[in-house]
């Protein structure tokens, strides 16, 4: 049976007793890893939910859809497709969170390993940048690799040639999403958060700050404010990356679930 994970609130006591050294600076380094893990214990709670939304929602389009079949000799088509792959993105992102909670966030994981891989005892300040490190590597996996399968189905849905999806080549990321979203009618709608996913993705590629032609811009979602300023960093945190997820997952739900969308008797996955 798969762990669960529940948001806590203030400390988590911990006990370091099986070969740890006692004093002021042992406690400090303790309080510093509990002060990680909370937040950490909070987002996987919010992975959790997240994936079993996806499962969910991967059941509703197989008993709604059973017909989306790439072809009769093989497997789904980038409807249902995306939903997986959002599922195994965020499995993967489960993974490496636990990783972080079970062992970067353990006193004793580190002590055992000071002397033999780093020659020395680590300070404070070496736990908090692995941890904050390990977390910055999750949230662009995440990102870029949400836009990237969203990128992909939604180029394969504008050609896919049937009714008003005729596009002969994708164009790049914004042309797919704005030649999809016009045509089920959700531009408006919608445009932001795909502009946002995509400006964040692209600052990723961008060794984490901002760099884009048309100079500094501001992207606002659900009361959400996000700044993009040239050679600058982006504020991206869990939340945000989980928040994403989420938007993108409803987004691409209603998509799929569009009249011009839903007749496509197959898209392919290519």
């Amino acid at each position: 049976m798969p762990r669960k994970f529940k948001r806590v609130v203030g400390s988590h006591p911990l006990c370091y007793s099986d070969g740890c050294a006692t004093g002021d600076d042992l406690m400090t380094q303790i309080d510093l890893l509990i002060d990680y893990r909370n937040p950490l214990i909070s987002s996987l709670a919010s992975i959790e939910e997240m994936r079993d939304k996806l499962d969910r929602r991967l059941i509703q389009l197989r008993v709604l859809y059973p017909s989306w079949r790439a072809s009769p000799n093989s497997g789904l088509d980038v409807r249902p497709e995306y939903f997986m792959l959002l599922a195994v993105i965020v499995q993967n992102l489960r993974l490496s969170f636990m990783f972080m909670h079970d062992q970067l966030c353990d006193l004793r994981w580190w002590k055992r390993r000071e002397a033999r891989f780093f020659g020395r005892q680590l300070d404070d300040e070496a736990y908090k940048e692995a941890l904050e490190g390990y977390q910055t590597m999750g949230r662009q996996y995440f990102t870029t690799q949400i836009a990237s399968v969203t990128e992909h189905t939604l180029a394969s849905i504008a050609m896919s040639g049937h009714g008003p999806f005729q596009l002969n080549s994708s164009g790049g990321f914004v042309n797919a999403y704005e030649y999809v979203l016009r045509r089920v009618s959700l531009l408006k709608k919608y445009q932001q958060l795909f502009d946002l996913l995509r400006l964040v993705r692209n600052t990723f590629h961008s060794n984490g700050t901002f760099s884009d032609p048309t100079g500094d811009t501001i992207k606002e979602y659900k009361g959400r404010r996000y700044k993009f300023q040239l050679g600058h960093a982006i504020r991206w945190d869990n939340d945000d990356m989980i928040l994403m997820a989420e938007w993108m997952s409803d987004a691409m739900w209603e998509i799929l679930n569009s009249p011009n969308v839903r007749s496509i008797t197959s898209v392919p996955v290519n």
